[in-house]
């Protein structure tokens, strides 16, 4: 019998309708919830203080955090760096332990009202962490706004898949605070310079390199923060930077935005890294976060061009967060529509044609795994399955993606019979995703799965889907299965 870890939540309003997640039961408070247990055992009360890493039904790394003051479930972001002794078990036994600084870390996470906080670990020298390359940092991610724990390791997943820069390592992990059971957290690398990291030069005053982010308002204290091309941004490094480095990037952004504004191909090229903005364009247009125009959306210079990424922060993506609170949220729910095209950088990027020319390929050339993510014994049923977490936003994000491919069409020359899906493959997922459509489960709606599923291309019907069932199990058929087709007039 599969066990189900608790997945521990903040007290926050969430799209119930959207997303929700497998629980062994409930509890508002982390020192009450129970942490794992059979789903049919009659005693699903087990505390956070009897659950030691050894109950663990999880195959995942252990973390035992034990500040100096024993007070770490109380710790606040205001608190700063504690002194703190951390173990941490990989799956294969391997033990790494050492003294450590432990702090609060996050923004809407670090509120008083979160009971689930995220933190940081900061050792004294590098250290290789559960296979992550090496690093004084190390972020540990509550996901606390995000039932199914996941949301940030798909998006992390998808950007690393796409071949975004610096993309930063994870592992699921488990967290114990002073004896307290903490829940489920990512443990990641965090978006600074660093040879396992973004690397860029940022340390060295003469260097040109640097690392941004976009900050609409919030203020912090340590920060430097100017504005350029009409969005305000926040220097991540370097750390400190020097009156004159505050200048260089101020004046740096200045040129690449006057740049961006001739809508030259040649002269943005010169300055941007247009193959990685194409990227990272498409990875927020399917994603959705509602953080693109606020925070968490970094950008690194290097090598005289600006790079798009590395991606942060998406527990409020793929419908994740409370739609009922913002207008943001209100407008990055819905499955369809544009999203990103009129936000941060790529307001300006997405008026030139040739920039969506260069999107529609990115899109192409990654529609497989896209499509792969929500599809049946895609990304999330595995996911869900290794995890005991049940999503309820697959639809989500097949009809996400389904929405992308008529907007970026990507589908050129020819296809195959048969593969409904478009993955180059005849699987049973063509005859799933046949009875979907033919059921009204999902909407076709530029026509491209009935296209290609349209085995005896007398129109979409369940003969179809029986067609193809024969043919996977090698049966006699009169019809062209995995012959290629021309994409007549798309």
């Amino acid at each position: 019998m599969k066990r189900i870890i608790s997945l521990l939540l903040c007290t926050v309003l969430l799209a119930g309708t959207v997303i929700s997640v497998s629980l062994a039961a409930s509890a508002e408070e982390i020192g009450a919830a129970p942490v794992a247990a059979p789903v049919d055992s009659e005693d699903l009360a087990t505390t956070a203080a009897d659950y030691t890493p050894e109950d663990s039904p999880l195959h995942v790394p252990k973390l035992v955090v034990t500040t100096e003051a024993g007070n770490g479930p109380e710790l606040m972001k205001e608190d700063g760096y504690v002194n703190a002794h951390a173990v941490i078990t990989d799956t294969d036994g391997s033990v790494l332990e050492d003294d450590a600084q432990f702090k609060v870390r996050g923004n809407t996470t670090a509120f008083g009202s979160c009971k689930k906080k995220a933190f940081t670990i900061k050792y004294a020298k590098k250290k290789e962490v559960l296979g992550m390359g090496k690093g004084k940092k190390w972020a540990l991610l509550a996901n606390a706004f995000d039932p199914t724990l996941l949301r940030n390791y798909i998006a992390f997943e998808l950007g690393r898949t796409m071949g975004l820069p610096y993309v930063s390592k994870q592992r699921i992990a488990e967290l114990w605070l002073d004896g307290s059971y903490r829940g489920v957290y990512t443990v990641t690398v965090p978006v600074q310079a660093g040879s396992d990291r973004v690397d860029i030069d940022s340390d060295n005053e003469e260097s040109p390199d640097f690392l941004i982010e976009t900050e609409k308002s919030r203020e912090e204290e340590g920060v430097t923060y100017f504005t350029s091309g009409g969005q305000r941004f926040g220097i991540q490094e370097p750390e400190e930077p020097s009156d004159n480095k505050v200048t260089y990037i101020q004046n740096t952004m200045d040129g690449i935005f006057a740049a961006i504004a001739t809508g030259d191909r040649a002269q943005i090229e010169q300055v941007l890294d247009v193959d990685s903005f194409a990227k990272f364009y498409i990875f927020n247009e399917f994603v959705k976060t509602v953080d693109i125009d606020f925070a968490s959306v970094f950008f690194f210079y290097k090598g005289g061009k600006l790079y798009a990424g590395p991606p942060w922060d998406y527990d409020f993506s793929m419908a994740g967060g409370a739609p009922n609170v913002a207008a943001s949220y209100r407008e990055a729910t819905p499955t369809t529509g544009p999203y990103a095209y009129n936000k941060n950088i790529f307001k300006h990027l997405c008026k030139l044609d040739w920039f969506m020319e260069e999107a529609c390929q990115v899109y192409e050339d990654n529609y497989s795994y896209m499509y792969n993510i929500a599809c049946d014994g895609g990304q999330l049923d595995t996911l869900a399955n290794e995890y005991s977490v049940e999503f309820n936003n697959k639809n989500w994000c097949f009809e996400r993606d389904l929405w992308m491919t008529g907007y970026f069409k990507p589908f050129k020359g020819e296809f195959l019979i048969g593969d409904a899906d478009g993955d180059d493959e005849i699987s049973v997922v063509d005859v799933t995703l046949i009875t979907r459509i033919l059921s009204e489960f999902y909407r076709d709606e530029d026509g491209m799965f009935t296209l290609r599923g349209d085995s005896n291309l007398d129109g979409l019907d369940i003969t179809d889907a029986t067609v193809i069932q024969k043919y996977l199990a090698d049966f006699e058929i009169a019809y062209a299965i995995g012959e290629p087709q021309e994409y007549e007039g798309y």
